[in-house]
C-alpha cells in the first residue's frame, strides 16, 4: 500500500482510498496513521473495511481523528438501502466533520428512498450490468464466468435519480 501511495503521489493524482483492520475487524488506526503520513497532501477516503467494524461510531471518530475526508459505507449491510438507518446515524454523528458516502447496491430505483431515509448526499455505484455470454448454458454448467460491465445507460439513470432526489 505504501508503494501504491508513492505511485499515486508520483503521478500527481488527487487522492487514495485506504483501509486497514485488526483481527477483531476494528480499524487498524496505527497502520492507517502510517499510511496517512505517507499520503502527504493526497486526499484520503476510508473504504468499506468500515462496514465490518464492531463499533461504527468509534470507527467514525477514528477516521475523523486521522483526517479522512470521507467514509465509503453501506451502513454495515451488504446493500446501502438496507443500512439507511445506520447511514443516517453516521451522517448525524459526523456533523459535517467527515462526509459519509453510501455505496453498495446503489440503484436508480432505490436512490430516492435511500436519500429520504438517510439524508446522505454522496453516493458511489458501479453502474454495472450483466453482460451477455454466447450461450447461457455455459454459465449453468460453470464453463464461463458471469461477466459484468459498466453501463453508460446505468450511469445516466443513476445521474437522473440523484438529480431528482437532491432537488
Amino acid at each position: 500500500m505504501l508503494d501504491d501511495i508513492a505511485a499515486v503521489r508520483a503521478a500527481e493524482l488527487s487522492g487514495v482510498v485506504l483501509g486497514a483492520a485488526l483481527p477483531d475487524s476494528s480499524l487498524d488506526l496505527a497502520m492507517l496513521e502510517r499510511l496517512s503520513a505517507a499520503c502527504g497532501p493526497l486526499r484520503r477516503q476510508l473504504h468499506r473495511v468500515f462496514d465490518l467494524v464492531p463499533d461504527p461510531l468509534q470507527a467514525l471518530e477514528g477516521a475523523v481523528s486521522l483526517g479522512f475526508e470521507r467514509i465509503l459505507t453501506s451502513g454495515q449491510t451488504p446493500r446501502a438501502f438496507d443500512g439507511a438507518q445506520i447511514l443516517r446515524l453516521l451522517r448525524e454523528r459526523a456533523a459535517g466533520r467527515i462526509d459519509i458516502m453510501a455505496g453498495g447496491g446503489i440503484r436508480p430505483e432505490t436512490l430516492s428512498a435511500l436519500f429520504r431515509q438517510s439524508g446522505i448526499r454522496s453516493f458511489h455505484a458501479s453502474c454495472r450490468r450483466r453482460s451477455s455470454v454466447q450461450d447461457e448454458r455455459l454459465l449453468l454448467f460453470g464453463f464461463a464466468a458471469e461477466n459484468v460491465v459498466t453501463s453508460a445507460e446505468e450511469i445516466m439513470r443513476l445521474d437522473h435519480a440523484i438529480r431528482l432526489a437532491l432537488h
